[in-house]
This record gives structure tokens, sequence and C-alpha cells, in this order.
């Protein structure tokens, strides 16, 4: 039995009929959109929270990536302060030679004629010179040691420069007791070529050194002025 059988067993009219069903159905919608306000309500509640675990979750994220970042760029850091230091160590001993092979090559050559197709018979090295070509070899070969396990931080062209200038350092260390020789008469004479790759090897390493310095600002990001 429905509510209009029920109202028409009790005698009411029409008009009170469809008063009493308006009036249930008011009731039904206020209660539903009592309903659809609360659900909307929560949904909002639960997305602004799950928005909010998202956020964190993010932050947190990037929050590690920084550190992660950071502690590279620390480590990469000290490596290249450590590298630099070596270099400059190796750039010394290199450029104490130089000098030693210049003034040598500038003595022999205002007191000695230059024959054209010398007998190469090798000089006996002066202490000194023993001494400084002792002392770049030991700072190569170390320098070495410690860059090639550390190969992986830098880049292809820092390791591309600081293998040219290694193998210049070792081109200079191999070939100094060659710079100079004895003729057939016992003269001490300048090798031309020797002197020829000596001089462009001389010139190139501090270009290379100046195009590492520029590389090792742009990695810590030091502004050039």
């Amino acid at each position: 039995m429905n509510w209009e059988s029920i109202i028409k067993a009790l005698g009411l009219s029409t008009v009170c009929i469809a008063a009493v069903a308006w009036v249930a159905k008011a009731i039904f919608s206020q209660l539903l959109s009592k309903d659809l306000e609360k659900f909307k309500s929560e949904l909002n509640t639960s997305c602004e929270m799950q928005i909010e675990q998202f956020r964190s979750h993010i932050q947190l994220e990037a929050q590690k990536r920084v550190i992660e970042y950071s502690s590279l760029h620390t480590r990469r850091g000290e490596l290249i302060a450590d590298l630099y230091s070596r270099l400059s160590d190796l750039d010394e001993s290199i450029q104490h030679l130089i000098l030693k092979y210049q003034l040598g090559q500038y003595q022999e050559e205002i007191t000695k004629e230059m024959p054209m197709i010398p007998t190469e018979i090798r000089t006996d090295l002066r202490p000194d010179e023993k001494k400084m070509l002792e002392k770049l070899t030991s700072a190569n070969l170390e320098f070495w040691n410690f860059y090639k396990k550390k190969k992986i931080y830098f880049s292809t062209r820092v390791c591309d420069l600081v293998d040219r200038f290694s193998g210049l350092a070792f081109f200079l260390e191999s070939n100094y007791e060659n710079v100079t020789f004895k003729d057939g008469a016992g003269n001490i004479l300048v090798n031309p070529k020797v002197q020829e790759v000596w001089d462009k090897a001389s010139k190139t390493i501090p270009q290379l050194l100046s195009q590492l310095e520029t590389e090792f600002r742009d990695i810590l990001g030091v502004k050039s002025k």
C-alpha cells in the first residue's frame, strides 16, 4: 500500500494528497542534498589530503636530490682542488726543466755550430739535471696514478686536456737527454729534431693548463671576469 492509498483510505482530498506528496519529496530532496554536500565535503577533504601528501613526497624527493647533488658537487670540488694542486706541481717541474733546457740550448748555439747530419751520441746529464728529471718523473707518475682512478668525475673534454698535458710531460721527461748529443769529434750540439718537438710541447703545456683552469672554474661555478 502506498501513501496515496493510505491517504484515500483516510478520506483526505486530492489537494491534501498532493500536499503530502510534495512535503515527502521535499524532505527526500533535502536529505539527498545534505548527503551530496557531505560527500562533496569529504571528497574535497580527501583530495586535499592526497595532494598534500603528494606535495610532501615531491618536496622530500627534491631535498634528497639536492643533498645528493650537493654531496657530489662537494666531492668534485675536493677532487678538482687536489687534481689542480698536483697539476701545479707537475707544471712547476716541467717549467724548471724547460728553463734548464733553454739555457743549455742557448749556450750550445752560441759556442757551437750545428752539423747538417749529426752522429747522435747521448751526453751525460749533470747532477742538477738528473735531479730535475727525477722530480718530473715522480710528479707525473704520482699525478697519473691519482688521475686515472678519478676520470669518471670529469667530462670527456677535461679528460682529453689532462691526457694531453700528462702525455707532453712524459715526452719532455723521456726526451730531455736526447736534446743534446756529441758529434764524431766529441762536440756537444743541440738535436734539431728533438728541439722542434720540444719547443712545440713547451708552448702547448701552458695553453692546456689555461684551458683546464677555465673548465674547473665552470664546474665550480666561478665566474671569469
